[in-house]
């Protein structure tokens, strides 16, 4: 497995440059998470996001703001992982896993849809990066917020971290 840290926008978007043909035009098989999208087609989790594109799975930590850690692998490496295993096993634990709620996001709106784009959301002003110390990061930073990847069908798959003060979740939602 790999793994990628990411604090400032700049230095992701090469890393997304760079691995474009890897990501764009990738079907996105599986979308795992701890809890599937309710009504408002939105949920939050303190567990990684792990989405299966390609060939590769992807862990996703992305608890803070412009703090991103993304890990590559195979299934089977994932699954050595006792923390990444628990997220990639528990769809197939739960009995109702996509809800029952009419108006969520439904599986097929993003599982089995190609990756069109994905987009940074790139700002540069001041914010609390760490809710133990209240560290500051200063105004005029390379920082990012949302994460976007675009798919075939019409739906964007969006994440960020949440704000300091929601002591780190991860925010994902539909558009």
């Amino acid at each position: 497995m790999k793994e990628y840290n990411f604090t400032e926008a700049t230095h992701l978007i090469t890393f997304l440059k760079v691995n474009h043909d890897k990501i764009v035009g990738k079907c996105l098989k599986n979308l795992y998470i701890d809890y599937w999208f309710d009504s408002y087609c939105s949920s939050f989790t303190c567990e990684d996001i792990i989405i299966e594109l390609g060939a590769y799975f992807i862990s996703i930590n992305y608890r803070f703001k412009s703090n991103l850690t993304i890990t590559v692998g195979t299934k089977e490496e994932m699954l050595q992982n006792r923390f990444t295993a628990s997220v990639i096993n528990m769809k197939y634990e739960i009995e109702d896993y996509y809800g029952i709620d009419d108006s969520a996001v439904r599986a097929r709106e993003i599982e089995g849809r190609i990756v069109k784009s994905i987009s940074i959301e790139q700002f540069s002003e001041a914010f609390e990066c760490n809710p133990v110390t209240g560290e500051i990061r200063p105004e005029g930073g390379d920082y990012f917020s949302t994460i976007r990847l675009c798919l075939d069908g019409g739906r964007t798959l969006c994440f960020c971290g949440a704000n300091s003060m929601a002591n780190g979740y991860t925010c994902v939602w539909c558009e």
